[in-house]
Parts: C-alpha cells; structure tokens; sequence
C-alpha cells in the first residue's frame, strides 16, 4: 500500500526450511516481488524468528537488513517465545534494527503504528487514518487501498472469536508468565498492559 514498500506475495520459508534453502539465493532473489532503486522490499516469514540459523544466514547476506516483530498478550495468544526471541536475534542484530509491534496496539490504531513503522524503515510518511476503516463483522479495522476504492481485510481465519479461557486457568497462566513479561519490558524498555483481566484478579 506504500509507494515505497513492495512485499513477497506469501510466506517464502527460505532461511528455514533445508529444501528452499538448498535452492540458493537466485531462487529466493526470483521470489521477491520487482523494485525500485528507491523501494524496500519485505519478505515475511515469521519462522526465520525462532531459528538461529535463519538469523545466521540473513545477517551474512546482508547486515544492514531490519526485522519487525509482533507481540502480543502470551495469555491472549497461549504461546510465548518472546524471550527465544531475545537469546537468538541479540548476538546478531542491534536494537535499531528491530522493530518492535504490539499487537493489541496495532489492532486498536493501525495508523499510528504505521507511521512508526515509516520512520523506522526510513521511507516518506504517506499512510493516514484515511487508508483504513472498522470492519464491524470481523471487530477490526482492515485496509483502504490506494488503487481501488473497495476495502481489503484479512483472511477469514482472522477476527474469529475464541471461546473464553476457565478463569482459574487464565489466573494460573498470568501468574507464570508475569516474570517472563518483566524480563521482557525490562530488555525493551517500555511496557506492555498484559495484565490479567478483572473478573480473575480476585
């Protein structure tokens, strides 16, 4: 949607699966959507995060390049490795090029995180709220293209609603994550309201 980003059209899974990976960089390099001298390109493949030698590989090819990474609640998700992400992506890339997004945050104003997401990849700001709107079926605001004016959301395996946890297990589950969380904000440097809910705080 930015004139300055152009992104693979699907998960490309090169770094971490040996049989793409054994298809060299020509083959990975022909996945890529075509750019400009003036563009970035984005290739999105959450699993490179989880494995060393993904991050291994990305870094040799090109040190400059920058990550972005999503979190969220680890209750809300039932999955943490966000501290995996600490111990594997550090030895090879600086804080400045990671980009950290909360996922909640980024749900509730796309916005606003965009526009950091602008700044921290260096490229004009050019999406405003105008690019986006609320979709009231799925409870989230989805794209506005540039190019057409029909509203582009996610597929429909997001926005589902999920059935609501015990509460004694939820309770239990805030509890064990609460010190991975701190350790956690400590390393980033700010905070996240990942707090269990009222109704199981008592």
């Amino acid at each position: 949607m930015h004139p300055n980003i152009v992104t693979s059209n699907s998960e490309i899974h090169f770094y971490d699966r040996d049989e793409n990976f054994a298809k060299g960089y020509s083959w990975y390099k022909a996945q890529m959507p075509l750019s400009y001298n003036n563009q970035i390109t984005l290739e999105k493949t959450p699993c490179y995060i989880w494995s060393e030698r993904a991050l291994n590989e990305i870094y040799k090819l090109n040190k400059k390049t920058k990550l972005i990474v999503i979190f969220k609640d680890p209750v809300a998700r039932l999955v943490s490795m966000k501290l995996t992400v600490r111990l594997i992506i550090c030895p090879y890339f600086k804080y400045f090029q990671i980009h950290i997004l909360e996922g909640s945050d980024f749900t509730k104003d796309p916005a606003t995180e965009i526009t950091k997401l602008e700044t921290f990849l260096q490229v004009p700001h050019f999406i405003t709220e105008k690019n986006f709107y609320f979709n009231t079926t799925k409870g989230f605001f989805c794209m506005r293209p540039l190019h057409t004016s029909k509203g582009s959301c996610l597929g429909d395996n997001k926005g589902r609603q999920y059935p609501r946890l015990d509460p004694f297990v939820e309770k239990r589950l805030y509890e064990y994550y609460r010190e991975h969380n701190e350790q956690l904000f400590q390393l980033l440097g700010r905070r996240y309201s990942w707090n269990a809910p009222d109704y199981i705080r008592s």
